[in-house]
C-alpha cells in the first residue's frame, strides 16, 4: 500500500501537476535526481553503508539541480512546479525503497499490480476535487484518448513492470543508473514537438546531475590476489 501511496499517488499527483508550471525539460532533470535522494534515504531508513564516494556524488548532483532550478528560466527563482516536481521526485525514491524490499517475497508483476491499483484507488478524491473545481475537462477527440491510453499501457503499465522487474534483478542502485536516459531525451523531445526552450542552465544541470550518479555508482577496482608461493624476488 505504502509502495501504491509514494509511487503512484503522489509521485504522479505532484508530477502532473507541476507540469502545469514548468517544462518537461526542468521535470526529466530535476526527476533525474531520484538515484541519489534513493541513495540517502537508503541510509537514512535501510542503515546501508554511506562512503565519500556516495556523498560526493550526491553533493554534485545537488549543485546541478540548485542550477537548473534557481537559473533554468528567464529569471532567478523557484517556481511552484519546480517544488511540486521535487515532491514527485522525492514520493519516486520512497517508493524505489518499499519496491526494494517487496520484490524479496512478491514477483514484480505483483508489485506492479497491487501499487497502480492501490494508487489509482487513492487518486480518485483528487479527481473529484479537480471536477468540483472546474479544473477537470473532458476531450471529444478520439486522438487525445487513445495517446491517453498509450501512455497509460506503455508508460504506467509496461514501463512499471519492467522497472520493478529491474530493481528485483540487478538491485536498485544499477536500475538507477539507466534514468540519465530521460533527461536528455527529454529535453530535445520537449523541444521539437513542446516548443520548450533550452537553456544552457539545463544543459549544465544536466550534466552535473549525470556525473553526480555516475560518481555515485562508480564501482572501485579490487586489486587482484597474488597467487600463493610466487616468489618476486625470483
Amino acid at each position: 500500500m505504502l509502495a501504491g501511496i509514494t509511487g503512484t499517488l503522489i509521485n504522479q499527483l505532484f508530477y502532473f501537476t507541476g507540469l502545469q508550471h514548468s517544462t518537461a525539460g526542468n521535470a526529466a532533470l530535476i526527476i533525474a535526481l531520484s538515484p541519489i535522494a534513493t541513495t540517502l534515504l537508503s541510509r537514512m531508513f535501510l542503515n546501508e553503508t554511506m562512503s565519500v564516494q556516495k556523498i560526493s556524488g550526491a553533493l554534485v548532483a545537488l549543485v546541478g539541480v540548485v542550477c537548473i532550478v534557481l537559473y533554468g528560466g528567464k529569471e532567478i527563482g523557484i517556481s511552484k512546479g519546480d517544488i511540486y516536481l521535487l515532491a514527485a521526485m522525492l514520493g519516486m525514491s520512497v517508493s524505489l525503497l518499499f519496491i526494494r524490499k517487496l520484490t524479496i517475497t512478491l514477483t514484480s508483476y505483483e508489485v506492479t499490480i497491487y501499487s497502480t491499483v492501490i494508487g489509482t484507488i487513492l487518486m480518485t478524491p483528487a479527481v473529484g476535487v479537480e471536477a468540483w473545481s472546474g479544473h477537470l475537462h473532458g476531450s471529444h477527440r478520439l486522438f487525445v484518448w487513445v495517446l491517453l491510453v498509450v501512455v497509460a499501457v506503455i508508460g504506467q503499465g509496461l514501463a512499471g513492470f519492467w522497472w520493478n522487474q529491474g530493481i528485483a534483478v540487478v538491485g536498485a542502485s544499477m536500475s538507477a543508473m539507466f534514468m540519465n536516459i530521460p533527461p536528455f531525451v527529454a529535453i530535445v523531445v520537449s523541444y521539437f514537438v513542446l516548443g520548450d526552450p533550452i537553456h544552457a542552465a539545463q544543459i549544465a544541470g544536466g550534466a552535473l546531475i549525470l556525473v553526480g550518479v555516475a560518481i555515485t555508482n562508480l564501482k572501485r577496482r579490487t586489486p587482484h590476489a597474488r597467487p600463493a608461493g610466487l616468489d618476486v624476488n625470483g
